[in-house]
């Protein structure tokens, strides 16, 4: 998975502890701290990398449409780690093939 800039490192510690390889933007020379958001999706497609983001506004219709997949945290609430990773687990057994999908974990979480 690729991390957005916009993510919490709680969520990112949570899907870590799943088990999940998790790379943030800033952390890839190629892109780094202030990438685009079509340089982001562009990267994470070359690289079979699913991208994280909790910015629901610019990744709802991404400029690529030949992606890994997108999903997107950013709620109107700030969700635990544990309900991030729970919510992933669950889009992951129902899509386990993300490709070209955008996933919201606000529709995947348990109120």
């Amino acid at each position: 998975m690729l991390a957005d800039e916009c993510i919490e490192p709680k969520w990112t510690t949570a899907l870590r502890g799943a088990g999940y390889e998790v790379t943030r933007v800033r952390d890839q020379p190629e892109l780094g701290a202030g990438a685009s958001d079509e340089a982001v999706v562009t990267f994470a497609a070359g690289h079979d990398l699913v991208v994280v983001t909790g910015d629901r506004s610019d990744y709802t219709d991404p400029a690529c449409t030949d992606h890994a997949g997108i999903v997107v945290v950013g709620t109107d609430r700030d969700p635990s780690g544990e309900e991030v990773r729970e919510a992933f687990e669950r889009i992951r057994e129902a899509y386990p093939d993300l490709s070209g999908r955008v996933a919201y974990v606000s529709d995947w979480t348990r109120d």
